[in-house]
């Protein structure tokens, strides 16, 4: 049976998966799946750490850097909506999983932010070598946002001044860059005329 997305992981555990389909889901957990054990067991952290969200205050420089990364982007993303500063809600390399279930592999880190209603789930995986990274990120929404489309939103990857990289979401809201480890990244994504979030990416020696 093929693994669960993401997004049917989130309905779970906030108690929204109904039908055939909550029976499914007991069953496969049941079968002792370690992929999907692992995934019900981020979300649960997710989901415990949202509901402290509305406390959340992102550092002053977190939001400095953020206004300075949208006045240097090119002129229609200067249309973009208020910057939102996406909070970390889960850090594979930070929080312990529930016992019981397995350890999740360190060769690839697991970051999961929110902002509003929406989820930026990033993957980290260094790639031989040391020092570069590949960065692998969706962008997920509230089922009750359903109708917005994840589509063709501008991505940037920036680090300091400098703009590293800018691609567009694809029809599932993923997107892809490559990047240097070891330099303060950030990544920014134009959510429609709504807003513009930055996320904070946290570096692999455990510093934001």
């Amino acid at each position: 049976m093929s693994h669960y997305p993401d997004e049917v992981w989130a309905d779970w555990v906030r108690g929204t998966t109904t039908g055939a389909l909550v029976d499914e889901i007991r069953a496969h957990l049941s079968s002792r799946c370690d992929a999907c054990q692992d995934a019900a067991a981020m979300w649960a952290s997710v989901f415990e750490l949202a509901k402290q969200e509305a406390s959340f205050e992102p550092p002053v420089e977190v939001l400095k850097i953020a206004s300075a990364l949208f006045a240097r982007l090119r002129p229609q993303a200067r249309k973009f909506g208020p910057i939102r500063v996406a909070e970390l809600l889960f850090d594979s390399f930070r929080n312990p999983l529930p016992s019981g279930v397995r350890s999740l592999e360190r060769t690839a880190r697991h970051l999961s932010y929110k902002v509003a209603d929406f989820f930026v789930d990033v993957r980290i995986e260094e790639q031989p070598g040391g020092g570069q990274a590949s960065v692998v990120g969706q962008l997920l929404h509230h089922p009750d946002a359903s109708a917005f489309s994840l589509e063709g939103l501008p991505v940037v990857l920036t680090s300091g001044r400098a703009t590293l990289a800018e691609t567009t979401t694809n029809q599932f809201g993923e997107f892809m860059f490559d990047m240097d480890a070891e330099r303060e990244n950030h990544i920014a994504i134009a959510v429609g005329d709504e807003f513009a979030l930055v996320v904070p990416l946290v570096r692999r020696r455990g510093q934001a």
